[in-house]
């Protein structure tokens, strides 16, 4: 449940218990507006408001293992990396803004509205956090050539021969 979403929200096993700690402690002395708003709604909102307005949770730890390796044995070797591996180290590029709109949109399934309601900003800041968050994915696990956000439709990475193959 919250340990999950707070683990992808920061990206760090032990920074994600301290993050869901301090949100059950929050949701317990404000048990009143937590109880209006639903106590698991409230949980999910301060965790997320959390890791987006501290970048430490996210950058700091960029040296330690991801949470799948810290489990997969020898995961030290290139040989052995997993999918997930990969996903974790991508993330990790992320601002703590762009992770936890991009966590947020997929995992939690939210609209930019309901975002920028738990983040305090308007939802074309969500928009625009998110762009730029899967633009910087796009581009770390692009292939040469492949198009890119930041170049626009029906333009690549690379110059490519004009169409028709005339060179």
């Amino acid at each position: 449940g919250r340990l999950r979403l707070a683990v992808l929200l920061t990206g760090d096993e032990e920074r994600a218990g301290e993050l869901l700690e301090a949100a059950l402690a929050d949701t317990y002395r404000h048990w009143s507006a937590a109880n209006d708003e639903g106590p698991d709604r409230y949980v999910r909102n301060r965790l997320a408001s959390s890791a987006a307005h501290r970048p430490h949770s996210v950058r700091s730890r960029r040296a330690r293992r991801s949470p799948t390796a810290a489990t997969a044995g020898s995961a030290g070797r290139a040989a052995e990396e997993t999918p997930a591996d990969e996903a974790w180290r991508a993330l990790a590029t992320l601002t703590p803004r762009q992770r936890v709109v991009l966590v947020l949109r997929l995992a939690e399934d939210l609209g930019d509205e309901e975002i920028a309601e738990i983040l305090r900003v308007t939802p074309h800041a969500v928009h625009s956090e998110a762009e730029h968050g899967l633009a910087r994915l796009r581009l770390d696990g692009a292939e040469p050539g492949a198009r890119t956000p930041s170049t626009g439709p029906g333009h690549t990475a690379e110059p490519t021969a004009p169409a028709g193959g005339a060179a």
